[in-house]
């Protein structure tokens, strides 16, 4: 590590507290800032009339405190026009010199605007251990991408909307648009949230690439986008002054079969150090063979969370034996909850471009595969399961359509499913983009599906469609037992003879009317629990 002087040191230790050794040391030389972004804003904004004044008018906000006097600070006091009263302007320089006006600023709520394009994160972190309410504490350039959505476009009446300070803050994370499972998890809890409160601002913060999230996709969806990354001068850090709460819809990250659950080992200490409200919707968790540090946290950063839900049983009793928490409930799968995504909750002044593909053939089956499988079990035998099932739904006269669900690796599993069966009719490869709501309505095409994505199966219990599920966690077991499928599941770990799944497409076949009827009975049952509901508590 390099040497550092005392300035340094001090925020290498602040950083260490909020995001760990390793970036606190990476931020030391992190010359990130958003002022470009800044300057950008201000000026499209400005061509549509809109200043900083009216921004904070619209906020409800007549008086305010400024912290920072350089720059984007000046530009920032110009353009309030005299018709916001500053209080007082706070800079690093004068933080010392400031105390025997400190009790004015702690006996009031008025916000403190910060205006530098670096450093939020340091600045609102020290503010906050002088005694701020973090929700007093708010960043210009996060101010501006609020104003960039919802009030650049000038299709709404600003008298009519509810003023930002008025609003609930969430943010999401753990989700993603490249898999079909985890939008339908972003889009259910964006959809619960606006029913328990219309007006909130959500956040959503991406775990796949940022390259997707194009100019058009941001402006169809009724959310704001974080997709500057995770280090600490990203958007992220200035967002976390505002939340309300933090809604995590990760469907099975939490675990020491992956090296990739840093991202969530941080938001634990984003809620602990911030004092947020953490919600761990239902999703599946472990092992939890962690390296003694990765343990020693999350012992401490479990247990403050304000809720955790565990989606299997099994799951749940490993929670509770290992962190000994109190805050830990079993509860079924989000989406299988939620009865209906309200489109007009996840659309952005009615940008839905759905529609439902209809197929004009009969006796049709999906086959939806899911490239984890290889993880579990060699590569060729995946494939020859795959296969044996196709070979065994075309002995039966099936239509069987090949089914992306998540991706370009599900998608190569699809290719050389479809390579193999090219030249038959029956064999078709569906390669139509759908999102998550389309492809739920896509499953009604179906007697019944070959699914290995869970919330492929999902999809299609929330329509009465059956599966046969060929998986490799707990999670697909818990799903079928939940819908007493049991005779469906597929392990790839195990052996898999031809002759079984013979048995099971032809048990199949001649029930999946009936299977459809349980499953719909049963679905009427688990949806009668919404785990949303807990976030009525943050009412108030």
């Amino acid at each position: 590590m390099k040497q550092m002087n005392e300035e340094e040191r001090i925020r290498y230790l602040e950083c260490c507290e909020l995001a760990g050794e390793q970036e606190a040391f990476a931020e030391l030389n992190n010359t990130k800032n958003q002022s470009n972004e800044i300057y950008k804003f201000t000026a499209m904004l400005a061509v549509k009339g809109i200043q900083f004044a009216d921004i904070l008018d619209y906020m409800g906000y007549t008086e305010i405190y400024v912290y920072g006097a350089g720059e984007i600070g000046q530009m920032f006091m110009e353009m309030l026009e005299g018709r916001i009263k500053v209080r007082r302007i706070i800079d690093k320089t004068n933080m010392e010199d400031i105390q025997s006006g400190w009790l004015d600023i702690m006996d009031n709520e008025l916000p403190i605007i910060v205006t530098p394009s670096a450093y939020f994160q340091e600045i609102s972190y020290r503010l906050m251990k002088l005694g701020i309410v973090r929700q007093r504490i708010h960043a210009v350039h996060t101010i501006l991408s609020f104003a960039m959505k919802y009030m650049y476009p000038g299709k709404t009446n600003l008298c009519e909307m509810i003023p930002y300070n008025q609003r609930k803050h969430f943010l999401i994370t753990g989700a993603q648009f490249t898999n079909k499972g985890s939008q339908s998890m972003l889009f259910t809890a964006v959809s619960e949230i606006r029913k328990r409160f219309q007006n909130a601002v959500i956040w959503y913060l991406a775990v796949d690439g940022h390259h997707i999230y194009t100019k058009e996709i941001k402006n169809r969806y009724d959310f704001l986008f974080l997709t500057d990354g995770y280090d600490l001068k990203a958007q992220l850090y200035e967002i976390l002054t505002e939340l309300t709460a933090i809604v995590d819809v990760s469907g099975y990250v939490l675990s020491s079969l992956w090296n990739h659950c840093g991202r969530y080992f941080r938001m634990l200490r984003f809620a602990y150090w911030y004092g947020i409200p953490l919600y761990l919707m239902p999703q599946s968790y472990g092992p939890f063979d962690f390296p003694d540090e990765i343990q020693k946290g999350l012992k401490k950063y479990l247990p403050a969370a304000r809720h955790i839900y565990a989606r299997e049983p099994a799951t749940y009793q490993q929670m509770k034996d290992i962190y000994g928490l109190k805050n830990l409930s079993l509860s079924n799968d989000l989406v299988l909850q939620n009865s209906q995504i309200e489109k007009n909750y996840i659309y952005y002044e009615n940008k839905s471009t759905m529609g439902t593909m209809r197929l004009d053939t009969l006796n049709n089956v999906a086959m939806i595969p899911n490239e984890r499988n290889n993880e579990f079990a060699p590569k060729e035998k995946t494939l020859r399961v795959y296969l044996c099932f196709v070979a065994v739904l075309l002995e039966r006269n099936k239509n069987i359509y090949l089914v992306s669900h998540s991706g370009e690796g599900d998608q190569a599993i699809c290719e050389a499913i479809y390579e193999e069966f090219r030249d038959n009719p029956q064999v078709h490869f569906v390669k139509n983009e759908m999102d998550c709501i389309e492809f739920e309505r896509f499953t009604t095409n179906f007697q019944y599906m070959v699914a290995s994505r869970f919330h492929a199966i999902v999809h299609g219990y929330k329509n009465g469609v059956p599966s046969i599920a060929i998986g490799w966690a707990e999670k697909y077991k818990a799903l079928l037992s939940a819908f007493c499928q049991e005779n469906y599941q597929f392990d790839i770990r195990e052996e898999i003879s031809k002759e079984r799944i013979r048995r099971a497409v032809l048990n199949m076949d001649a029930c999946y009317q009936t299977e459809s009827e349980r499953i719909l009975q049963n679905l009427s049952s688990i949806q009668k629990e919404n785990c949303f509901d807990i976030l009525e508590e943050l009412r108030g």
